[in-house]
């Protein structure tokens, strides 16, 4: 390396290489725009004039009378060389090439990197982040001189973003299918090993291990339809699922087929017939009712194997189905016996539950109008009774005998709070009169007394201090309390009257 040359424009370098051995020279020009070099230029010397130009000269192996000479516009100038200047007044101008170039030099990354295919996760960030960096730096692409470059670059920030935020999506989308597809797998493999052809042949075992099988399958199918799925490793697993079914279908039935094919249901039959007289209760039947239940379910398996499988002799496929048939017949039997038990003890358990919750229910009511201290009250009380007997008749709307009972009830009750608020109400009528007689009684007297008064002063000073008068405002106030207004503002009035009465 010899030197190194930069133009004035601020954006070309040039890079000169001196092999002192063979003298010859190797010029390497680099542009910070393009951000590139050119084509090497290789020759024995060169000079550099004042307005840019460059000129080569190459010697030859034979002695000649002419050499060629090379002459190259360059931008390599001298700093003092002058050209003709224009639009000086121009911001452009003002700001200098160096830092144009340095803005151009960062477009053409931003250039780049939209150009490039979506091969990396921070592409797009990436893109955000250098439009940014421009926006920001320079001032003036926003200005007239700037061409639009501001617009532009915002467009395409704005553009950037919203890929980053719907790549982040896709992304996220991508990996949750990933991962169910992931676990789905496993779980599969899982499966297929255990589910080996190689075991001991037993029919609850081939029954259990279609049954997983056939809700593997479906588990698979379902992956379909997710967004962004591996579909033929989807349809690889369903494949190697397919295969294990119908080799432990092909088993089974050759199982069946065997003096002992049926001896694990036949067994199974005899125990839960046996299990129906030792139930109790409702909640032991409804677990025997379930295996029932499941028990019906592989048989229904069976026939769906035996029907889908094409067995070669049409008298092994039909001594197959018979014996099933048998089997189911024998478990909806058991089926139906056990239901008739579970409605008797439905019916005793529902019984004492009732007597129970209507015992409950009449400590309520007797509570609640014990307490019941006003007509309001009761009402309030009498709604809370209602809620708890609309829940007995929801409870027990399978039990027939005991909607009259409810409903009897409901009038019973309703009567007591109807009473007891007749009651409260005569009562409260009663408290008024006497606290209104008493409050004409006081009123009549202090009518007397204020008639013995000569001056507003002293009359005044009565009403403010004396405690018939403030007797007068407490029985006003508990008239109010009992909810009579009416006699409380009658006597509040007539209070008013007699001051002014005695005033005039």
């Amino acid at each position: 390396f010899e030197s190194k040359i930069s133009a004035p424009n601020g954006e070309d370098y040039q890079y000169v290489f001196y092999n002192q051995n063979d003298g010859i020279c190797v010029i390497l020009s680099y542009n910070c725009i393009e951000q590139k070099i050119d084509t090497p230029l290789i020759c024995h010397g060169f000079s550099l004039f004042d307005n840019g130009e460059m000129l080569l000269f190459k010697a030859e192996a034979e002695p000649r009378n002419s050499h060629v000479i090379q002459i190259w516009q360059t931008p390599f100038c001298s700093p003092n060389y002058s050209f003709t200047q224009t639009q000086s007044d121009s911001i452009l101008y003002k700001i200098g090439n160096k830092e144009i170039v340095r803005c151009m030099a960062e477009c053409r990354i931003v250039q780049s990197l939209l150009n490039k295919d979506d091969t990396y996760t921070n592409l797009y960030l990436d893109i955000t982040r250098s439009a940014d960096r421009i926006i920001d730096t320079y001032f003036w692409i926003d200005k007239e001189e700037g061409c639009g470059l501001g617009e532009i670059l915002k467009q395409i920030r704005t553009t950037s973003h919203g890929a980053v935020e719907e790549f982040e999506k896709v992304s996220k989308l991508k990996r949750t299918t990933r991962e169910t597809i992931d676990a789905v797998s496993r779980k599969a493999e899982e499966i297929l090993s255990a589910t080996s052809t190689s075991l001991t042949p037993k029919i609850e075992t081939f029954v259990k291990n279609l049954s997983i099988l056939r809700s593997l399958r479906g588990e698979v199918i379902s992956l379909r339809d997710l967004r962004y799925a591996d579909i033929p490793h989807i349809d690889s697993l369903e494949e190697r699922i397919k295969k294990r079914s119908s080799e432990l279908s092909e088993g089974c039935v050759a199982f069946l087929l065997t003096p002992e094919g049926f001896i694990y249901y036949k067994d199974s039959v005899v125990s839960l017939e046996g299990k129906i007289t030792e139930v109790q209760k409702t909640t032991e039947g409804s677990k025997l009712d379930e295996q029932i239940v499941q028990a019906g379910k592989e048989l229904e398996l069976l026939l769906e194997i035996v029907s889908n499988l094409k067995i070669e002799d049409p008298t092994q496929a039909t001594q197959i189905i018979e014996k099933i048939s048998s089997i189911y017949s024998d478990v909806n039997r058991i089926r139906s016996s056990l239901r008739i038990k579970l409605k008797e003890l439905r019916n005793q358990e529902g019984a004492a539950e009732f007597r129970a919750q209507m015992k409950l229910l009449e400590q309520s009511v007797a509570n609640y109008i014990d307490i019941s201290d006003s007509p309001e009250r009761c009402d309030e009380y009498y709604t809370k009774i209602l809620v708890q007997i609309e829940e007995l008749e929801g409870n027990f709307a399978d039990y027939d005998e005991f909607i009259p009972e409810l409903a009897q009830r409901r009038t019973d009750i309703h009567s007591s709070f109807e009473t007891k608020k007749a009651a409260l109400q005569e009562q409260r009528s009663r408290t008024c009169n006497s606290l209104f007689t008493a409050a004409e009684r006081i009123l009549k007297g202090i009518e007397n007394r204020l008639k013995t008064f000569s001056t507003p002063t002293e009359i005044n000073g009565f009403l403010a201090s004396d405690l018939m008068v403030e007797k007068i405002r407490d029985l006003a106030a508990r008239l109010v309390q009992s909810g009579d207004t009416v006699k409380s503002d009658e006597i509040q009035g007539k209070l008013k009257s007699i001051r002014e009465d005695a005033l005039r």
